[in-house]
């Protein structure tokens, strides 16, 4: 993965994580939201967990995603044989 590649994936990462908080926020008390919106979401996270807690679980994924590029490459340096 190049270094374009790297940025992109670490700030869509960062931004789906925010995502996934939004849509299955939870609270001790019924009805009651966690965050306001995302910005009050983004400054939760870093204030409780820092700058990583943007990052939570990304080293599974990047072990799925390398494993699927070394299959993709795979099946294409098996195209070009035949």
């Amino acid at each position: 993965m190049d270094r374009l590649g790297l940025r992109s994936f670490l700030h869509v990462e960062a931004h789906t994580d925010l995502v996934d908080r939004m849509q299955n926020q939870r609270s001790s008390v019924v009805g009651q939201v966690m965050y306001k919106n995302s910005m009050d979401c983004a400054k939760k996270i870093l204030a409780n967990e820092g700058f990583l807690g943007f990052y939570r679980g990304l080293g599974p994924q990047l072990v799925v995603r390398s494993f699927r590029r070394m299959h993709t490459d795979k099946r294409l340096t098996m195209a070009i044989r035949v």
